[in-house]
């Protein structure tokens, strides 16, 4: 995704679609499909096929914006450290579920402007927002799951239930 940002006028551009196919094809073997986790390369493979890749397209001349450089090099730097690489390829990972999560928190930091308490309390309920929907989402929920009906107002599903059942 970083280098499809370095890309030249990438709306425009005719070879958008098949660098950023053969970038990613750098980094995995395969993607992962029909519940078979993807499959990366090794980090030396990785970081000679990114590199050939980014010369490939940089003798073209029409690909790469002026700061693809700057990106090639961080992504480079990201190889090094073994940051793209699965060591071990049979357990299925999902970066982008922690991306996401990450989008939520910065989300928090940026919209909602205040203080330490209030910070910590938008974090809680950002927290149990996350832990309903995965509770709710199982096939085998508890009784108190399935009574919510996936709301993140507990305490008030937990108030109406004890005064309907007269607790």
């Amino acid at each position: 995704a970083r280098y499809a940002t370095a890309i030249l006028n990438p709306s425009k551009n005719p070879h958008q679609k098949e660098v950023v196919t053969e970038i990613s094809s750098c980094i995995l073997k395969t993607h992962a499909k029909g519940g078979n986790p993807a499959k990366y390369w090794d980090q030396n493979e990785q970081k000679m096929k990114l590199a050939s890749t980014f010369e490939k397209w940089a003798c073209k001349g029409t690909v790469w914006s002026a700061g693809a450089h700057k990106v090639h090099e961080e992504q480079l730097k990201h190889v090094c450290k073994g940051c793209l690489e699965h060591q071990r390829q049979d357990i299925q990972t999902d970066g982008s579920h922690v991306e996401e999560s990450h989008k939520g928190w910065n989300s928090l930091q940026h919209v909602h402007t205040s203080g330490i308490v209030m910070f910590m309390g938008l974090c809680q309920d950002f927290v149990l927002r996350q832990n309903v929907r995965v509770a709710f989402a199982k096939a085998q929920k508890s009784d108190f799951v399935s009574s919510t009906h996936s709301s993140h107002h507990i305490h008030l599903v937990d108030r109406i239930t004890k005064l309907f059942n007269h607790f």
